[in-house]
């Protein structure tokens, strides 16, 4: 990955996934990320906010597409785990029939869009 460094990893990698992402799928798409960062925020913080609707463990990027299909994204590093939060989501989204991916670089949130079977730009040979 290139550009600055901003003290986040998987930030970063969440940022290059967004950006290769949107020119290869095809429209019409929602790529969304909810920020939910409330676990790095204080008690009063962690309270507004779920008050709110954050939803603990909730996937940083969500993708929508035509055909009903769904796609929940989780970004890590090559080494981050999930949180239990995050396990518990991802039960929950596949107990409902909807599809759930870690994703840990472009690539692999490319491969997930294609598994998944999105409209997209992507040639192959």
């Amino acid at each position: 990955m290139q550009g600055r460094r901003r003290g986040n990893p998987e930030a970063d990698i969440q940022r290059q996934i967004v950006k290769d992402l949107t020119p290869l799928l095809r429209p019409p798409f929602i790529l969304h990320h909810s920020a939910n960062e409330s676990g790095k925020a204080s008690r009063t913080a962690q309270a507004i906010l779920k008050g709110m609707g954050v939803h603990a463990g909730f996937s940083d990027l969500l993708l929508l597409g035509p055909e009903r299909r769904v796609l929940f994204l989780e970004v890590k590093t090559r080494t981050g785990p999930q949180t239990p939060s995050q396990a518990e989501f991802e039960a929950d989204v596949v107990s409902f029939g909807w599809a759930y991916e870690i994703v840990r670089s472009s690539a692999d949130a490319i491969e997930a869009v294609v598994a998944h079977g999105f409209p997209n730009r992507i040639k192959r040979l």
